[in-house]
């Protein structure tokens, strides 16, 4: 858009700054849109405008509580980073006092900040992610514009936070302003951000950009300017032969930006992308989701996603588990047949060797044993062919070593990948389709139909066993010490580090075990123990965070919740232990339990069978 067409937020712009420049309004304003529209960046903006006007306060309400976690906050972003300074300044203050009047002047430093020039102007975000009262929130508010005669800007979604007609928005807030997503302005500052190679491929499809935002319909901002990141990453693994293929790289953009802007917006879910594998029944009740993205988007290939540039099993890795694996995504972009095939490697010489110069692959094969020795190949996929071609090479001549010693060779490489941490991990839902047909478009060996295996095809059978075993040990072997990790931070009441686990960051991303079933690896008993360890204000965040992680839909989770029967009733005996002492700190533990845990615990049929909520 150029910039001398009328801004899209051009009314609310003006109707806030007729606000501003009002002494005490005696009212708060609203602004309105979806969590991530631009509220804030726009309100700063417009703020900036004013000439003398001092530098709002800016306060995040999330996870806040309560009103003291709401005052709590909202000193934080008047101190900053002078707290020890209003700390000093408070008790030289009080000891001056007593010192000239006789009186003891305890000063807290909420007390002392009363002493300190404060803005004007108050800005409210999170409002419907804090978790407060709406009768506290409102009285809170009240306070700054009545009391104070503070402009008070609260940022929300406002369905989220007040239904049509509540009394205490109407008490409060005198103006409601709306607030569009204004994509064609902020998409090249988020462009200049990304560096090249991806800034000069990006910035040559901006339409392609802008019309899949607009098609997606869900006006978040933040999740456009995360997800042109995250192709940035994917972009920069890419050889120059890939980003040179101008029209396979845009269907991959296109395709990439449709399926992230949707997993982000809750519009796709694991197991949606899941059934991008079965487009033979893609007329069946759980292929809806797919159907109606697929007619949304106009983009076939959301569907029918078994030979996409972007298939099923490589969206899931990177859209939900945030895996960049360079070869993966190679090998699946030759294999959509968009894009021309690189330099072969040297194990890809050695599959083709029936129509290859015998010299040539005679030198690959060397090379791919100095490899295999020096225990290079680390890609699943890629192992298990070397693994073939090696035991292939005694029909070529190029071997004297029998097919078991291969084997046990073989063998031997998984268990040093094993022992050095250097095996690939395998999450043990998708150990199902771990590499059953082959990797970078090429087979592996398979029985014919009503025969029986040759020996070579069952060695590499059994290889490829041993292979998704020890992968699944070392994820959950990495699960295992995730846990722990975990249960020592919720028992030292290192809670803000929990979350960053489980699940949210400060900036709003997905924690790293965010989906992982890390606290199935964990005694109920000792998660209990550690839990309990915390009261008040961490308690109440922490039981928040279980809260949150089990509501999201999905199965990825379904071993940890089985665990949560036992946690509960660890946590009401370790209630029970307190009751005496600390009967407060018992019933904070019961509560807890009670409004987090217990609704998220599996429930059981009428054959006394467990069921998780996502079944």
């Amino acid at each position: 858009m150029n910039d001398d067409q009328p801004h899209p937020n051009a009314a609310t712009r003006d109707a806030l700054l007729d606000y501003l420049s009002r002494p005490a309004p005696g009212y708060a304003v609203l602004i309105a849109a979806p969590w991530g529209a631009g509220k804030t960046y726009l309100v700063k903006n417009i703020i900036e405008e004013i000439n003398g006007k001092s530098p709002p306060l800016y306060v995040s309400l999330f996870g806040a509580g309560t009103e003291a976690g709401a005052r709590a906050a909202i000193m934080r972003s008047i101190i900053g980073e002078g707290s020890a300074r209003l700390e000093t300044g408070a008790k030289l203050l009080g000891g001056l006092a007593k010192k000239f009047t006789g009186v003891d002047l305890q000063l807290s430093i909420t007390e002392f900040a009363r002493f300190v020039d404060q803005p004007d102007t108050v800005i409210f975000d999170d409002l419907e992610r804090s978790g407060i009262e709406q009768s506290v929130l409102s009285g809170l508010i009240n306070d700054l514009v009545e009391r104070d005669g503070k402009h008070v800007v609260l940022l929300a979604n406002e369905a989220r936070l007040w239904p049509d007609g509540n009394d205490q928005k109407e008490k409060i807030v005198g103006l409601t302003l709306p607030v569009v997503a204004d994509v064609e302005r902020a998409l090249p500052r988020f462009l200049d951000e990304i560096a090249d190679p991806s800034q000069l491929f990006l910035k040559g499809e901006t339409g392609l950009i802008l019309e899949t935002f607009r098609l997606a319909n869900h006006h978040n901002l933040r999740s456009l300017r995360q997800t042109l990141f995250d192709f940035h990453r994917l972009f920069v693994q890419l050889d120059e032969d890939f980003r040179k293929t101008k029209d396979g790289m845009r269907e991959f953009l296109g395709l990439y930006l449709a399926l992230a802007l949707e997993v982000k917006a809750g519009g796709a879910s694991r197991n949606d992308l899941r059934l991008r594998y079965g487009t033979y029944d893609a007329k069946k009740p759980e292929f809806e989701v797919l159907r109606n993205l697929s007619q949304k988007y106009d983009r076939q290939d959301i569907l029918y996603g078994d030979s996409s540039v972007l298939p099923a099993h490589l969206s899931e890795r990177l859209l939900l588990d945030g895996a960049v694996v360079a070869n993966e995504i190679r090998s699946a972009l030759i294999a959509s047949g968009r894009f021309s095939r690189p330099e072969e490697a040297d194990w890809q010489t050695v599959w083709w060797a029936a129509r290859r110069d015998p010299t040539e692959v005679q030198s690959c094969y060397a090379a791919m044993e100095k490899r295999f020795e020096g225990r290079e190949y680390l890609e699943p996929g890629i192992m298990l062919h070397v693994f073939y071609q090696r035991m292939r090479a005694r029909e070529m001549g190029l071997t004297s070593a029998s097919l078991d010693e291969i084997e046990q060779e073989c063998d031997t490489y998984i268990d040093d990948l094993a022992n050095d941490g250097r095996l690939a991990r395998l999450e043990p839902r998708r150990a199902i389709d771990f590499d059953y047909t082959g990797y970078g478009g090429l087979g592996y060996p398979r029985p014919q139909k009503g025969e029986e295996a040759d020996a070579q095809t069952m060695a590499f059978w059994r290889l490829q066993k041993k292979l998704k075993v020890m992968q699944v040990e070392a994820f959950n072997s990495g699960l295992r010490t995730s846990a722990s990790q975990v249960v020592s931070l919720i028992a030292d009441g290192q809670i803000d580090q929990v979350a960053e686990y489980l699940w949210r960051t400060e900036n709003g991303g997905e924690g790293t075990l965010r989906h992982a079933p890390v606290l199935a690896h964990v005694d109920p008993v000792e998660l209990a123990a550690a839990i309990a360890q915390n009261s008040g204000e961490k308690l109440w965040t922490l039981g928040h965070i279980f809260k949150e992680r089990y509501q999201s839909p999905g199965t990825e989770l379904d071993a940890e919740l089985q665990q949560l029967l036992g946690v509960v009733k660890a946590l009401h005996d370790e209630a029970g232990k307190r009751a005496a002492s600390s009967p407060v700190h018992a019933w904070q533990i019961r509560s807890m339990t009670r409004s987090d845990f217990e609704t998220a615990m599996p429930t059981e049929d009428q054959h006394g069978n467990h069921a998780t909520p996502s079944e």
